[in-house]
């Protein structure tokens, strides 16, 4: 109850959110909630699946970057190739969600390329 209040008197006050506050809030958004259940693969199965959240600075604005992906095995051995990955941008002072990029079965090359806008990039 205390870090509802915490964080909701941050939205208030323009603080910054922490880490773990826009990781549940990009978790807690019914599109993205709606992507994973339909996409990502069934829990009995132990899915591989990595989130990690960071600060991202470009030119005067900051944003958290929330990414959750599903690292999908290629072949008997585990070796891993395709991923589903969700991707949430959110403004870290007002707590809105800017931007949602949502991707099945991707190459980890594929999206890096697709992340750095390389004119190059393959069509999705």
């Amino acid at each position: 109850m205390k870090r509802k209040i915490r964080e909701q008197k941050s939205k208030e006050h323009g603080f910054l959110l922490t880490a773990s506050a826009a990781l549940r809030m990009a978790l807690e958004d019914a599109k993205t909630g709606h992507f994973i259940k339909t996409n990502f693969s069934d829990p009995q199965y132990k899915p591989h699946i990595i989130s990690r959240t960071r600060l991202s600075r470009k030119n005067q604005h900051c944003r958290w970057i929330v990414e959750v992906k599903e690292e999908i095995p290629l072949s008997l051995n585990g070796k891993s190739g395709l991923m589903n990955i969700v991707r949430i941008e959110i403004e870290p002072f007002k707590g809105e969600i800017i931007r949602r990029l949502f991707l099945k079965y991707i190459l980890e090359e594929e999206y890096q390329i697709l992340l750095s806008g390389n004119p190059k990039r393959p069509s999705f």
